[in-house]
């Protein structure tokens, strides 16, 4: 019987092609790419090679790109995102935050300013 995986909302199966170059990533290139000797350059190569795919991919500018180490991460900086945006260009606007974004996000927004945010829920 053929398995049929339906949670890739938690999580995918990566194509052979990026577990190979993440390996290899992680077994050649695998100094911190933010420092300043030999090897952090070569990591900080691969990263940025890494962001140029991704880019072209996705149709977007490298700077435009932000890498995340997680989904958390990644909500947490686009809510803020969002938030700091709207109270810099439209102060009206609110941004609505359900818990069925991600759990560990409703907790993020205790770290806000209590002007950019107002809870109305028990999470």
């Amino acid at each position: 019987m053929q398995r049929i995986y339906l949670d890739s909302n938690a999580t995918t199966r990566p194509a052979p092609e990026v577990v190979e170059a993440v390996e290899r990533a992680m077994r050649e290139h695998w100094a911190n790419p933010s420092s300043v000797h030999r090897a952090g350059g070569e990591a900080k190569r691969v990263v940025e090679l890494a962001r140029e795919s991704v880019a072209a991919l996705v149709g977007c500018q490298e700077r435009e790109l932000v890498f995340t180490s997680g989904g958390t991460e990644g909500a947490n900086l686009a809510i803020l995102g969002t938030i700091e945006h709207f109270a810099t260009h439209d102060p009206k606007r609110r941004v609505l935050v359900t818990p069925q974004v991600r759990p560990t996000s409703m907790r993020f927004r205790r770290c806000l300013p209590r002007a950019a945010t107002r809870s109305r829920s028990s999470a």
